[in-house]
This record gives structure tokens, C-alpha cells and sequence, in this order.
């Protein structure tokens, strides 16, 4: 960067010349829309001008503003003609860094965001800051004012939501309550987050992959008075957070207000977690015994001892962080013990699932494994 400044006005009480008014400097703008943009000024900036060519590294925040929104940045170079000064200047790299936010699971824990006509808005709680939900009003007119987000329920086990005709619906122990000032039948889209820990709670519980679960909206004012008639059930857009967990969006035209959910309709089965010693399973009457996969972590050979019921030929399924299956094995089980070996040496290092189903593709097993 090559600019001028006023040398004429210097300050003999203060001749840092790095202070004086500038006429030949760059600058950098933000806007929202590409269009319109907002020059970044102040002291902080000034260090992009310079009497003689200079080059260097320089770090500036951003406003607050751009938090969790789609901006551009854009440079200018301010050249003032009467100055005579050159226009130069060159960027060679550009990085933007954001601070990420936790996902909310304590009890209680609130916020809110006025939903104005076609706002798209994250909602953090007031508590500690961290992010319960993202909003977004479809419509173009009609504003649900000041909406409310609150942790009804919080937790990483499951519980049964409601029972009807065609099974029971098992959920996660997080229910998150929104309350909109205006009961709006518009086009609305809602995002949920969810961690690790939850979902492969809710995998365990239900024998259904995260990328498959459902959202369920309870039209009332307490979960725990779900019903097949006050509930419905959207099938929700899966985006997987590597080390994180996952969101999952719906878009419906019905009133924003109630309890959401996420779950699956419960199997016959049931499915229960290792945490470092033998697991039982209880599988259509028949009990299945799981230890854990050894070595965890490790370089990528391992091996799962496995006490079956019966003779069985099972899929073992490798899963990475987004939820991917990036490798399968059959394995033919004789009813007593068995020992299945994987290699995983071609996977990089990283956080992985290994899942075990039955021949009807119920989820029988399912552990973390750790690739270094």
C-alpha cells in the first residue's frame, strides 16, 4: 500500500505522521446486499495508508452486525487527484475468521428475535449466549413480531413421545418451545440443533440412522400431552456438523407456535449403548451381547467380539462424522461367540461410527470409534 497525508498539518506536539489527515489511502467496505457498502474508518484503518510503499500482515474486526449473515467485502482505493498520489494497492490474501457458537441444552434456557417479513434469523439464548434455533419468515407481509425460543426439555436420553395405532414415537430428551407474538399461518422454515450425543442416543433408542428422523411439532402447550392428533411430523433437510452434531430443517405453512421434537417410531427391538463394557441387546426375544471395539482409539484395525443368539449374517457399517457410510463388511455369526476383525486403514484420521445390523437391516450395535 502507497498513499499520501497531509504533511503540512503535522502536529509538532504530536508528528506521528500515521495521524494526519490522509488523502490517498485504501479502504474496506461491507454490504449485505453486494450493492450498497459501508466503508470500515477509524484509527484501526489508518494503517492502510502509507507515504512510502509498505507491506505487511493486518488484522481489523468486523461490526458485530455481519454476525451469522451472508456479507461482502469489498476494497477501494480512495485517490484524491489534486494530491497527485499513485493508485496502489494489492491484496494477495484474504482470511475471515468467526468464533463458532455451542448448541443449547441447558433447561430453560431462552431467547428471542423479532420475525419480521422474510427474516432470516439465528436465536441465541440470553443465558450463555449459545444457539437454540434459526428462524425464518417465507412471507414477504406479515411479521410474527418478537417470537420466543426456549429449552422445554433438555437432555441426551430419548423418551416416548406418544403411542397411536401404528407404534410408539420415541424422541430426544431436547424439546425446544417456540412462542411467535402473532399466530400466523404462513410459509415458515425452522432449523433445530442437535449434538452427538443426542443423536446417537436417538439411534440407539430407535434403530434409525440421524440422516432419517423426523421432526415432530406438538401443537400444545405442554409436550407431555403429544397425540397423534395434536402432533405433526415433518420430514426434516439433514445437514451433518463434523465433530458437532447436526441440524435439521423443515419448511411448513402451518402456525409456528409449539414443541418440537426429534425421533423415529420406535422398533419392536431395542437397542442399548456401549460405554465401555459389554452390551446386552434384547432383539425379537433373543438377547445379543456386544463388547466394545478394541483398540479405541487405534490405527485402524480392530476388532468387535460378539455373543450371538442365533446364526446370523449381519452388515457391519463404517460411518464418518457427516454421517456418510464410507466402508461395509458382511459377517456370517454362529449362534455363541464371535469375533469380527475391520480395518479401517484406508480411512483418515478422525471420529467414526461402527454400526451392526441384522439381516432385516435393524440396527443391532452401534459404538464412537476413534481413528488416529
Amino acid at each position: 500500500v502507497q498513499g499520501e497525508v497531509d504533511a503540512q498539518s503535522v502536529d509538532p506536539a504530536n508528528p506521528d505522521i500515521e495521524r494526519l489527515p490522509v488523502f490517498d489511502y485504501m479502504s474496506v467496505a461491507y454490504s449485505l446486499d453486494g450493492v450498497n457498502f459501508t466503508e470500515l474508518n477509524g484509527e484501526g484503518y489508518r494503517q492502510l495508508a502509507s507515504v512510502l510503499p509498505a507491506t505487511g500482515v493486518y488484522n481489523m474486526g468486523l461490526p458485530s452486525s455481519l454476525a451469522n449473515k451472508q456479507f461482502y467485502l469489498a476494497f477501494r482505493w480512495n485517490n484524491d487527484g489534486n494530491a497527485g498520489g499513485p493508485v496502489s494497492v494489492k491484496v494477495d490474501n484474504l482470511l475471515v475468521t468467526g468464533m463458532p457458537r455451542q448448541i443449547e441444552n441447558d433447561a430453560d434456557h431462552s431467547g428471542g428475535e423479532n420475525l419480521t417479513p422474510s427474516a432470516d434469523v439465528y436465536v441465541y439464548s440470553m443465558q450463555d449466549g449459545q444457539v437454540l434455533a434459526r428462524l425464518k419468515n417465507n412471507n414477504a407481509s406479515k411479521s410474527f413480531r418478537c417470537t420466543n425460543v426456549r429449552i422445554a426439555r433438555a437432555g441426551d436420553g430419548t423418551f416416548n413421545l406418544y403411542s397411536d395405532s401404528y407404534g410408539t414415537y420415541k424422541v430426544s430428551n431436547k424439546v425446544v418451545r417456540i412462542t411467535p407474538a402473532e399466530a400466523l399461518v404462513v410459509s415458515t422454515s425452522v432449523t433445530l440443533f442437535y449434538t452427538d450425543a443426542q443423536l446417537a442416543a436417538l439411534e440407539q433408542a430407535t434403530g434409525v440412522s440421524r440422516d432419517r428422523f423426523t421432526v415432530f411439532q406438538v401443537n400444545n402447550a405442554s409436550y407431555g400431552a403429544a397425540t397423534s392428533t395434536n402432533t405433526r411430523k415433518y420430514v426434516p433437510v439433514y445437514a451433518a456438523i463434523p465433530g458437532v452434531g447436526a441440524s435439521y430443517t423443515i419448511t411448513f405453512t402451518y402456525y409456528l407456535g409449539g414443541n418440537y421434537a426429534l425421533g423415529a417410531k420406535a422398533p419392536a427391538t431395542a437397542v442399548t449403548t456401549v460405554t465401555g463394557r459389554e452390551s446386552k441387546e434384547s432383539v425379537g426375544g433373543a438377547d445379543w451381547s456386544f463388547a466394545p471395539v478394541y483398540p479405541n482409539p487405534g490405527n485402524g484395525s480392530i476388532s468387535l467380539q460378539v455373543l450371538a443368539p442365533k446364526a446370523e449374517r449381519v452388515q457391519v457399517q463404517v460411518v464418518n462424522s457427516v454421517g456418510q457410510v464410507v466402508g461395509t463388511q458382511a459377517a456370517s455369526l454362529q449362534a455363541g461367540p464371535n469375533r469380527i476383525d475391520l480395518n479401517l486403514g484406508r480411512q483418515a484420521g478422525g471420529q467414526y461410527r461402527i454400526q451392526v445390523r441384522g439381516g432385516s437391516g435393524s440396527l443391532l450395535n452401534t459404538q464412537a470409534y476413534v481413528r488416529q
